[in-house]
Formats: structure tokens, sequence, C-alpha cells
């Protein structure tokens, strides 16, 4: 790696690394912390993936939940048909997750049996446009999930 080179432009103050794996940026752009790989124009963008201070954000949601970061967020996923939302491997302990799911007036998603629920949890709706925001999170030993009715 070579040594970091320190810069700005309209919006960031940032440090560019030249690595085995590509450029790599870490910087502050509006008061928050970000990273990018290879410089991609659009903000924090890592492979489609965005971080703004150290989470993952807008995340499309294929029916997987991912538990191997600090917090991924993920983009609004309207439940239409039969759906069981499964783990991705390697969660991390202390990982979680968030998404709200918009019901559709008659589906019901199940949760694969990698899932507890949490004592707090309510009850999913799937009434049309209904909000049930889902957070999941690994402690170590086991994968829980909460609903909670918006």
């Amino acid at each position: 790696m070579e040594a970091p080179v320190g810069g700005k432009n309209k919006t960031q103050s940032f440090f560019d690394f030249d690595t085995a794996i590509g450029k790599l940026r870490f910087g502050v752009e509006n008061g928050r912390i970000f990273f990018q790989k290879n410089l991609n124009p659009k903000y924090g963008e890592v492979k489609g993936k965005n971080f703004i201070d150290g989470k993952l954000i807008n995340q499309p949601f294929g029916g997987t939940i991912r538990l191997d970061n600090d917090l991924t967020h993920y983009n609004d996923f309207t439940v239409e048909e039969a759906l069981e939302v499964a783990l991705a491997d390697d969660p991390i302990i202390g990982g979680s997750a968030e998404i709200r799911f918009i019901g559709d007036g008659a589906t019901t998603p199940t949760f694969s049996a990698d899932f507890t629920a949490s004592g707090s949890t309510e009850a999913y709706d799937p009434t049309l446009n209904a909000i049930n925001k889902v957070i999941f999170y690994y402690d170590g030993t086991d994968v829980f999930y909460s609903i909670t009715v918006l």
C-alpha cells in the first residue's frame, strides 16, 4: 500500500489509499464519516453497497438478511407473494439489520428456523400498505427478530 494522499473537493475531506484491492477513500462529508472503494461516483458506494458512518444503507432485499455488519438497512419491501426470510452466512456478534415490509392485503412472510421471535414482537400486519418494521439482531448465540407495526 502506498502512503495515503489527503484531499478535498466541494463536499468532502478525505484520504485516498492505493491498495492491492483497489483505491480506497475514507473521509467526511456533511459531518458524516464515509468509505468508498474504487471511487465510484455514487456517494459511499462499494460494489452496490452504500456506507454511512460504517452502516450499510439502502440495500436491496432479496429474501436474505445479512448480519455481518453493525447495521444493514434494507430498502422498503412489499410482500406480494409467499416469502420465507432467511439468514445469510457469517453473522457477527452485535450484527443487526432493519427493513420495512409493506403489506399487500393478504400475504404474511415467515421466518426461517434461524430466527427467534423476541418477546416484544407484534404480529405481522398484512393489511394493504401496512408498514411492519422488522429489526434483526445476533447476540452471539441467537438471532432475534422483532416486528413493530407502524
